[in-house]
């Protein structure tokens, strides 16, 4: 009973193995079609951020904000607890 269990095993995974051998040229060409397709939609995005900042650069700039007014330098005062005076 065990040799024959053993043996339905041996054929399902020989089986498996010799389809996979067949359909390797399939499952290849198919992994390049999509690699293509990602790198086509990729370059789309690309273009089109490049279109969207080309955009943005025409477009004349609003005029900035004023700044305030810099702090002016004040010197540090250190207080010292327990040291000598």
């Amino acid at each position: 009973m065990v040799g024959l269990l053993v043996t339905v095993v041996a054929l399902i995974v020989a089986a498996v193995i010799e389809l996979l051998i067949k359909l390797a040229p399939l499952l290849v060409a198919v992994v390049c079609v999509w690699a293509l397709v990602r790198m086509v939609r990729a370059r789309r995005r690309r273009r089109a951020d490049d279109d969207r900042l080309s955009r943005l650069w025409a477009q004349p700039l609003e005029a900035p904000a004023p700044t305030p007014a810099p702090l002016r330098h004040r010197p540090h005062l250190y207080v010292v607890r327990g040291g000598r005076s």
